[in-house]
């Protein structure tokens, strides 16, 4: 399990644009426009720098997960 100091090293890894769209959507609960809005960027950059960011989130905690484990990736991963 990802502790909080953890998961806030993974959102601070990510590039400043991607993380300012993860923050927004995924931890404030704003919508895409919503987001959009507050950080003055159109609604297809909102989506893409979420992509992207989940995407990078995601393959940081494989990593993660991996490192913890001796036997490999969970079954989830592979």
């Amino acid at each position: 399990m990802i502790h909080a100091h953890g998961w806030s090293q993974l959102i601070r890894e990510l590039p400043v644009g991607q993380r300012e769209v993860v923050a927004a959507v995924d931890f404030a609960g704003l919508g895409y426009s919503e987001a959009a809005t507050q950080l003055q960027i159109p609604v297809g950059t909102v989506m893409s720098r979420l992509h992207r960011g989940r995407l990078m989130l995601r393959d940081r905690l494989r990593a993660f997960t991996t490192g913890l484990s001796m036997h490999g990736p969970a079954a989830a991963y592979s």
